[in-house]
């Protein structure tokens, strides 16, 4: 059944799945008269179920350079997916990985092959409409037209897109072929977002129209437990924001009550009083926040693991991915940069690990289009390892120098290493030791992001360095 969550009615006729796939949309729409019948639900409902799926998997054969899907689903159709059930979304929202100056070409790699019978077309330009660019979609369905689907694509916020399969309508109920599962945000990330939008500040005078949102947050909620990874979302998107602080307070305006006890009798959910929902999501926010890590490494080995639960720290690695200068001659074409900086935030991200970001260094910005190519001074044996480990260990310990001086450290520790090298600077004259946190940092930034090379040790302090700092 596509919407698991729907009973048939009582008096509904028996719906039996096509044997056959329907071949014109008068067929089509027989089906999804019936369905809707044993179901009670809204004939267009279905179509646009329908549609969405369709529109989504032509969307995903568009791919980035390494092979993920180049569009994400967010917004109330990733929702949909997720609560199995119809809701009363038009729009099908989508983040596009790369610059909307190349959309155009990606939306007509998508539509380019009809999909099971369907055929898809932008019916109009792109329109621009501030945080999104909207264009609709025609459908047709052996040559006769089906509907149009409102698509709203974003670019991304932040420097990861990561995404989850997701299982979306099962058209199979309908006699057609359909993808097994789609690639969705996040559902940390989507609940993260949703909380954001109903608890900001609207602008004087006005309320907050956002109340949809309280409905879908009251359903999301019992679909992840409270941890560090759904903090870490949380934080990330009130810092990229700067609206209003995290954790933030839920304000129900007058205009609320009405439709949500409305939408949430009709889903059936236990609590349909809109005050009583505000303050279980302020529970909600306050169990959020009590996961507040401070897990740290004492070799680059515990490095994975000390990012995964300290989650203020990750924040601030990204965040130094993205911006801080990476000297080096194997990184020196804009290109080559960019995609190291992605492989770097999935690593940080524990998408994959260190050996496979050295493998994906290797594939994606390959010795041979180097403009360097023929030194071997710059493409020495084993140098993408070096690269991944040396920036991965870099980019650790300036965000927790970063975050240790914020916090008014003055003094560090620098563990001896299970793996360190007994007669290299770094083991000689900085392990087993404390320090001046400010030296070492200065250290750090003079080397990896000025480029000045200095004798002094520091940490990391080679490719091969194990070492890390700790709080003293």
């Amino acid at each position: 059944m596509t919407f698991d969550n729907v009973s048939p009615r009582r008096d509904s006729v028996i719906f039996v799945r096509p044997k056959r796939t329907p071949s014109s949309v008068r067929a089509l729409e027989q089906v999804v008269g019936r369905y809707a019948k044993h179901h009670g639900i809204a004939p267009g409902r279905i179509r646009r179920s329908i549609s969405f799926c369709v529109l989504g998997a032509t969307l995903d054969r568009v791919r980035t350079y390494d092979d993920n899907p180049a569009f994400v689903i967010k917004g109330g159709v990733a929702i949909e997916w997720r609560l199995r059930q119809s809701r009363a979304t038009k729009d099908f929202d989508a983040i596009f990985k790369s610059s909307s100056s190349e959309l155009v070409d990606a939306l007509d790699e998508a539509f380019k092959n009809p999909y099971e019978g369907f055929v898809l077309r932008r019916d109009a330009e792109l329109e621009d409409i501030g945080k999104a660019l909207r264009v609709p979609i025609k459908i047709q369905f052996h040559e006769r037209s089906w509907g149009t689907v409102p698509l709203e694509v974003s670019t991304p916020e932040g420097t990861s897109v990561p995404h989850e399969s997701v299982r979306p309508t099962d058209l199979a109920d309908f006699g057609l072929v359909g993808p097994a599962a789609l690639p969705c945000i996040p559902i940390r990330r989507q609940i993260a977002k949703k909380i954001h939008a109903l608890t900001q500040p609207p602008e004087e005078g006005r309320d907050n129209p956002r109340f949809r949102d309280l409905f879908d947050l009251w359903q999301l909620k019992d679909r992840v437990r409270a941890d560090p990874e759904l903090r870490a979302e949380c934080k990330q998107i009130f810092r990229l924001r700067k609206t209003h602080t995290w954790p933030p307070k839920v304000t129900v305006y007058d205009s609320w009550g009405e439709p949500y006890r409305t939408m949430s009798t009709d889903a059936r959910l236990a609590v349909t009083d809109v005050h009583q929902a505000a303050n279980g999501l302020e529970e909600f926010f306050v169990s959020i926040e009590a996961f507040r890590s401070r897990i740290f490494a004492s070799e680059f080995r515990d490095i994975p693991d000390a990012i995964a639960e300290n989650t203020d720290l990750r924040d601030v690695i990204y965040e130094l991915v993205g911006e801080q200068p990476i000297p080096s001659k194997v990184l020196e074409e804009p290109e080559r940069l960019a995609r190291f900086r992605q492989i770097l935030e999935i690593l940080v991200s524990r998408e994959i690990d260190v050996s496979e970001a050295v493998r994906r260094t290797e594939r994606y910005i390959p010795r041979q289009e180097s403009i360097h190519r023929v030194s071997d001074r710059v493409f020495p044996d084993g140098w993408a390892s070096e690269l991944v480990r040396t920036q991965f260990s870099r980019f650790y310990n300036q965000a927790l120098m970063m975050q240790l001086l914020a916090e008014g450290h003055t003094k560090c520790f620098v563990p001896h290493s299970s793996e360190e090298v007994a007669n290299s600077p770094c083991s000689q004259q900085l392990a087993g030791r404390e320090h001046e946190l400010g030296v070492l940092y200065q250290r750090l930034i003079d080397y990896y992001s000025a480029g000045e090379w200095s004798a002094e040790p520091r940490i990391p302090d080679n490719p091969h360095c194990t070492h890390v700092v700790r709080p003293n």
